[in-house]
């Protein structure tokens, strides 16, 4: 169903609704002359509070922040002051003032545009793009997706399997407040009397008073107003059905899209007095509007915990390499940069001339008994495993993909390593064994083939 709610979908910048009318700097339109308004970066105040409290509330990872289709809106700066804030937009006008404000922005389709370091945060505020393909895509795997509800948003994110909706910001009598509970009632409609009364303004929908307006000008009735509006919307709809099928019965050649259908919202009726009621099909929700802010988080995948007998847990040095300034580098950079933070936080513990504390010995040789690997870091000792484990987490951190493998020689000790993948192509990264090797005066050499006869580099490659 909420596929329907966007099947012809506007490109940002398309012209929908009639024909475009052109005028020129010093025409008339209306009375009054049309004259190039320069277009500023603007901030609204609901938006910053509802940023803020989502701040307060969620003390979400802001590293990096991208708003595509942003217009000239700049309100996510004043919450976000310290993070880096991607605009996206056609209109070149506004990304040019952008520009000359000193935001970040970039002229391009929001449907082709991809970041190199997936975002922390997205905004999708009047998009007028649909919620998938490339635009998700530049969201990382623990980022929040932040939108209103105009062209049904967040009625289509909340459909999909991969997002999971985290809350509302919204109006309350006392200010705007963060909503967690029962988040199903923002998309069931209003079934009192009270509720209608009582429910918010919406920009697509009815409200008490024009409901109330429409019945006692129809029926002449006070009372029982949403049973009485309800009618109303179906003696609408079921007229203009009736009236379409007259009029294509006797214009088959007609272009059926260019008329408004029973399914319209609003509904523009001539009754049978000749009468003409403007009619919202819409009724208000049992909580909140589209204007509201909706927090979607991406669903959390199932994460290889443990490797072997390693438990891959938090790390402060490891979140402290991984900082911003890191997951900007190249992949080549990033890589290079995890087999120094190994050889820098890592001895060979398979070197003879390493005197290595009996505890620290027991750790790294009895494989079954797990450990983590905060663990492995502290005690500054490891063998492959140790090394690729934490080589593996850093790597997944810093987004680069890496396989987890394990080779073996006949009749040979078995030893780890890594597929990964750089620049698109597979390679074997094995820093413990340039250590090893390293270590015994063998710097430059390699461990035999038949070690790494599965790795998907060999397979590329034959």
């Amino acid at each position: 169903m909420l596929n329907n709610f966007m099947e012809k979908q506007p490109k940002p910048g398309e012209f929908v609704g009639g024909e475009k009318i052109e005028h020129q700097p010093g025409e008339l339109l209306g009375g009054e002359e049309i004259k190039n308004l320069e277009i500023k970066p603007e901030s609204t105040e609901k938006l910053v509070q509802s940023f803020n409290l989502f701040k307060e509330h969620f003390n979400p990872k802001a590293d990096l922040i991208y708003y595509p289709c942003s217009g000239p809106d700049t309100s996510i700066v004043k919450s976000f002051p310290e993070s880096t804030i991607i605009f996206l937009d056609q209109h070149e006008d506004t990304i040019n003032a952008l520009q000359k404000a000193g935001f970040e922005a970039v002229k391009e389709s929001a449907q082709d545009f991809k970041l190199k370091i997936k975002a922390d945060i997205m905004l999708l505020y009047n998009p007028q793009i649909l919620p998938s393909g490339t635009v998700m895509e530049n969201l990382n795997e623990k980022g929040y997706l932040l939108c209103n509800d105009y062209h049904s948003t967040a009625s289509l994110i909340k459909e999909r399997e991969d997002f999971e909706l985290r809350g509302i910001v919204r109006q309350d009598k006392a200010g705007l407040v963060v909503d967690t509970e029962n988040l199903e009632d923002y998309w069931k409609d209003i079934d009192t009397e009270e509720e209608f009364r009582n429910a918010p303004f919406s920009w697509e929908g009815v409200n008490y008073e024009m409901a109330k307006e429409i019945v006692e000008k129809r029926t002449g009735k006070t009372e029982n107003i949403l049973e009485e509006y309800k009618k109303i919307i179906e003696e609408a709809k079921e007229a203009i059905k009736k009236q379409n099928e007259e009029f294509f019965a006797k214009n088959p050649n007609f272009d059926r899209s260019m008329m408004p259908n029973e399914n319209s919202n609003p509904l523009i009726w001539n009754d049978e007095k000749g009468e003409q009621y403007f009619i919202f099909t819409e009724l208000p929700k049992k909580k909140g509007t589209v204007d509201d802010t909706f927090v979607f988080s991406k669903k959390q995948k199932e994460f290889i915990n443990k490797i072997e007998n390693i438990e891959i847990d938090e790390v402060e040095e490891i979140e402290k390499f991984c900082d911003a300034k890191m997951l900007y580098k190249p992949e080549r950079e990033k890589l290079n940069a995890v087999r120094e933070f190994l050889r820098t936080h890592l001895r060979n513990a398979m070197n003879r001339n390493e005197k290595i504390p009996e505890d620290i010995l027991k750790r790294i040789w009895d494989q079954d008994s797990p450990k983590k690997m905060s663990q492995v870091l502290q005690d500054q000792y490891g063998v492959c495993l140790d090394w690729h484990v934490v080589g593996h987490a850093i790597l997944g951190k810093l987004g680069v993909e890496s396989v987890f493998r394990t080779g073996r020689v006949p009749n040979g000790p078995g030893h780890t390593y890594l597929d990964v993948k750089i620049n698109g192509k597979w390679e074997i990264f094995d820093p413990f064994a340039e250590k090893y090797l390293e270590d015994v005066g063998s710097k430059g050499t390699q461990f035999q083939d038949a070690y790494y006869k599965d790795s998907f580099t060999k397979q590329e490659n034959s």
